[in-house]
């Protein structure tokens, strides 16, 4: 039995609430030019019903110019902040692919600098490079690693 007048104080207490809700709110203007809003009409005064959930906002033209000027400047500043975001990834991308190719090469300048004998694969045999030939491969490698590594 609790239960049920429990639902039933919920159901009256949404419907007052609901009722108050739905009240009607009335401008008019008085014989002095004074505007009024009232929650019930006014005796003998034509007055304009408005419903407060869909009201817009009045203002002058100043004021929406101003508006309009200030959300123009937030989005440039957000375009901004995109484009500098963007960049920034570009950057730091480009950064990991510099050292990813600074890591090979000096993986590579390595491989010629421990052997004595490199071996390149010519018509599918493999030969020896002459000595001449890997000194010149380690000073290739050298400068673009000098170019591609050590710019900072």
């Amino acid at each position: 039995m609790n239960g049920y007048r429990q639902r039933i104080m919920w159901i009256l207490i949404a419907m007052m609430v609901s009722g108050t809700s739905l009240a009607g709110l009335y401008k008019w203007t008085d014989s002095a030019g004074q505007v009024h809003y009232t929650d019930k009409p006014p005796v003998n005064q034509k007055a304009e019903t408005l419903n407060p959930h869909t009201a817009t906002p009045t203002g002058t033209t100043e004021q929406k110019v101003i508006l309009d000027k200030q959300t123009e400047e937030f989005n440039k500043r957000q375009e901004e902040q995109k484009k500098q975001e963007e960049q920034a990834q570009k950057k730091a991308l480009e950064e990991k692919q510099r050292e990813q190719n600074c890591i090979a090469l000096r993986n590579n300048l390595q491989l010629y600098l421990g052997k004595r004998r490199v071996a390149k694969n010519e018509n599918g045999e493999l030969v020896e490079v002459p000595y001449e030939e890997q000194l010149q491969e380690i000073e290739k490698i050298q400068e673009e690693i000098e170019k591609a590594c050590d710019k900072k």
